[in-house]
């Protein structure tokens, strides 16, 4: 079961309960740090420090798996027109205080108007699910 909310911080975060005390705590653990491989290893690997930054935390009623990459948000959701998460606009990212969006790539710089977005590349979610398969009892809240 996922919940999602819109967050006011930068981090991307699920965080993995028990829903019975039949659950052993070991088992929940290696559940969790199972998402943590999978969602390292189906990352966007451009540099690897979306990857790298992947974590698997204790914290007091469970496990938190995320990273506290702002960019995490727009990877597993998208931006601008292709954004499909809580935070979609549907429309071009633009310049909020200027008249154009400026940025290098390869040493070059460039100047837009506007730039249509990314498309989401989920990575944290599947990873979740596919650790969770045939798991009963342990719930996934998050990106709150």
């Amino acid at each position: 079961m996922f919940s999602m909310k819109m967050p006011n911080i930068a981090p991307l975060l699920l965080t993995m309960q028990k829903t019975s005390e039949e659950v052993p705590d070991k088992v929940l653990a290696q559940v969790a740090q199972n998402a943590r491989d999978i969602a390292r290893a189906t990352a966007p690997h451009l540099t690897g420090t979306l990857a790298r930054s992947i974590y698997c935390n204790k914290v007091a009623d469970g496990y938190e798996v995320g990273s506290p990459l702002v960019y995490a948000w727009a990877v597993e959701f998208g931006s601008g027109v292709y954004g499909t998460g809580p935070t979609a606009t549907g429309e071009p990212i633009g310049p909020t205080s200027a008249t154009h969006l400026s940025f290098k790539i390869g040493g070059e710089w460039i100047r837009v108007r506007y730039v249509m977005g990314q498309h989401p590349q989920p990575f944290l979610r599947p990873a979740c699910e596919q650790a969770l398969a045939g798991v009963d009892d342990i719930k996934v809240t998050g990106l709150d």
